[in-house]
């Protein structure tokens, strides 16, 4: 769009500011205080001064992607400005006679600036009056000794007000032509660094399938779990600065490895760096953002669960506050006896981690406990819980028939509903019916379990170099699970 300031062909590099004090200044300045500012309307970079403009982080202090105004910057530059600082001359130049030399000519147009050019310079009339040739000649030579210590003082002022100016055209114009001058690039240390790298997220802005095949996420998916990400970005800038992998590539490469499980040597390939810094920026993400969604409340409250409740739980199970299932993720045998032994499952007949997850009836998963080895009961996770203070009387849960907890819930008014246990050799009509209602709706758990762990490193053995990250990991792949579209 066009600069709005009148008979300006500047493109906007600048938009109106959203506060209405600063942005009257500017309609002032612009001299257009009537003018209603669209959304898109701004004005061109030409009217602002050099130093009200910045390309550098006031924080980390490396160049940014764009320009940036100073804050409170209000634009001054303007034609009708120009036209009143420099007012028409009134006087013409001075022009010398015929004998003087193609210097001096050129000295005497310069008397504009230099005043004392013009008390030590004699006007033709008073030339003309010189009888002697020698005292006229001589005078000549006088007065071009003077004009040329004139001349002196005159180009040193000018040198000494135009150095300055030029170093701002030289670093506006580099910021306008940075493929002509790389010392002056708009770009910030992730777009310098990660040039050499041979995948850059933002090369798959128009590549859904090819980035959710890498990552699970499309490019905007990908941009809204990074703003979730906004308030602690400081602590990945020094790996942006030290590992020459700009911020986003991180994320990339982060939800990379927990899609498809890729080893550090592929991604310090693919990335262009070694395998120290790939597991570097692996641990340092999955630990902080596992902190940080943490701090999300995700058990929502009687109110939300009751208006984002399917048809069919209205229907059949209005009461519904969580269904509840245990899922189990293998890891290599801990060489510790004592470990090993832990995290043994029969049930799996492997080395596991176990967790009980959550979720409402709406498809969103409310809740995760912490990573227990796999010889831990069901129970005796979900008494190590808070979960049971988080339901309010009244509440139902669905669960599977390995669930029984109805005692732990029961000082809460809280039901467990599980399938009823075969006793005999066979079950009422009626049980069998409901059973089988409760099974129907049980199976939402599953699938979402399921796409949980479409993140392939938790399908496939966790190493032991990740074993200490386990319950990290697990709560990061949860809370993307919840990032991507609702199986209800």
């Amino acid at each position: 769009m066009k600069c709005s300031v009148k008979n300006c062909q500047g493109v906007r590099k600048f938009k109106f500011p959203k506060r209405m004090e600063l942005r009257k200044k500017w309609l002032k300045a612009i001299r257009r205080p009537d003018f209603v500012p669209r959304v898109g309307d701004g004005l061109c970079m030409n009217h602002f001064r050099a130093q009200d403009i910045h390309n550098i982080s006031t924080e980390a202090k490396y160049l940014l992607s764009r320009l940036t105004l100073n804050f409170g910057a209000v634009p001054s530059i303007f034609p009708w400005q120009e036209s009143a600082d420099n007012p028409p001359e009134a006087n013409e130049p001075f022009t010398a006679q015929s004998n003087f030399s193609n210097e001096n000519i050129e000295i005497e147009k310069k008397e504009a600036c230099c005043p004392e050019f013009i008390s030590t310079t004699e006007s033709p009339e008073q030339q003309s009056t010189t009888d002697a040739p020698e005292q006229q000649n001589s005078k000549f030579l006088a007065e071009e000794d003077i004009l040329q210590v004139n001349l002196q003082l005159c180009e040193e002022e000018i040198d000494a007000e135009v150095e300055p100016l030029n170093k701002s055209v030289i670093e506006l114009k580099s910021d306008m032509h940075s493929d002509e001058e790389p010392v002056y690039l708009k770009k910030s240390i992730m777009m310098q660094t990660d040039s050499c790298s041979k995948y850059n997220v933002d090369n798959y802005k128009h590549k859904p399938v090819q980035l959710n095949h890498f990552t699970g996420f499309n490019y905007q998916k990908f941009k809204t779990i990074l703003y979730t990400l906004s308030p602690v970005m400081s602590h990945f800038e020094k790996i942006e600065k030290d590992k020459k992998i700009s911020i986003p590539n991180q994320l990339f490469l982060t939800l990379w490895k927990l899609r498809r499980a890729t080893c550090n040597l592929e991604l310090a390939e693919h990335f262009s760096t070694d395998n120290e810094s790939v597991a570097e920026i692996f641990y340092t993400w999955i630990t902080i953002m596992s902190k940080t969604w943490s701090l999300i409340d995700m058990w929502p409250s009687r109110e939300l669960i009751n208006f984002y409740m399917p048809h069919t739980f209205k229907n059949h199970f209005p009461k519904t506050r969580v269904t509840l299932d245990a899922t189990e993720i293998k890891i290599d045998a801990p060489k510790n006896s004592v470990l090993k032994q832990a995290t043994f499952s029969t049930y799996k007949n492997a080395n596991t981690f176990k967790i009980i997850v959550g979720t409402t009836p709406g498809g969103l998963i409310s809740y995760t406990s912490s990573a227990y080895g796999g010889s831990t009961s069901d129970r005796q996770i979900i008494e190590r819980s808070d979960l049971p203070s988080k339901c309010d009387p009244g509440d139902v849960i669905l669960a599977d028939k390995g669930i029984m907890v109805q005692d732990l819930f029961a000082p809460y008014n809280v039901t467990v509903s599980t399938p009823t246990p075969m006793v005999s050799g066979s079950l009422p009509h009626k049980t069998v019916v409901k059973d089988r209602k409760l099974s129907r709706h049980r199976v939402h758990i599953e699938r979402l379990i399921g796409l949980m762990k479409t993140f392939t490193i938790l399908s496939k053995k966790l190493t032991r170099d990740l074993l200490p990250l386990s319950t990290d990991i697990l709560s990061v792949c949860v809370m993307l699970t919840n990032f991507k579209e609702s199986i209800m």
